[in-house]
């Protein structure tokens, strides 16, 4: 991204927005960004899931149809930022690809929104199954920000790592 020209002020509207539209232009999210998308779901898909497609779809929370169209036609369909931290939760991202994987889609993580910071948490402390997050998104990123009821059947591990992560927002409020 380039720093905006200090001597903006004296350019008239048109040479601003010449300006505006080269360096869109320089960025687009062109159809091999949007390929590079889909071929990183596949690849993750393989990778995470053995290939097994209803088991990615199905951790993803979303539907058959969203994924096969994502795939066959990813010019045409083009996921919201909840369907691709949903997706890169499902195909187990570490914080630094799961940004460059939100990047590909066209979306970032912001440290200004709560539940931004609730998914960049998960991510840097592995926190990996969704109930868990849509839990701690409900008590920590709601409007209300209460929580709902205990938390059933956790394992061992996955509590240690949700304790984690709720210590790392307590830290902080």
């Amino acid at each position: 991204m380039t720093t905006p020209n200090p001597s903006t002020r004296t350019q008239t509207p048109a040479s601003l927005r010449k300006a505006v539209e080269a360096q869109l232009a320089a960025d687009p999210l062109t159809p091999d960004r949007i390929r590079s998308f889909a071929r990183s779901v596949r690849d993750g898909v393989s990778r995470v899931y053995g290939g097994d497609a209803p088991a990615f779809y199905r951790a993803a929370g979303i539907t058959r149809f969203q994924y096969s169209k994502l795939l066959s036609h990813p010019e045409s369909r083009h996921p919201s930022k909840d369907t691709v931290l949903r997706m890169a939760l499902a195909l187990r991202f570490p914080p630094d690809e799961a940004a460059a994987f939100l990047a590909l889609a066209g979306y970032a993580l912001s440290p200004c929104l709560p539940a931004d910071r609730v998914w960049a948490a998960c991510f840097a402390h592995g926190l990996y199954h969704l109930p868990s997050v849509r839990r701690l998104l409900a008590k920590h990123a709601s409007p209300r920000g209460m929580a709902s009821g205990g938390l059933r059947r956790r394992t061992p591990a996955r509590a240690l790592k949700q304790v984690a992560v709720e210590a790392t927002f307590s830290a902080r409020h």
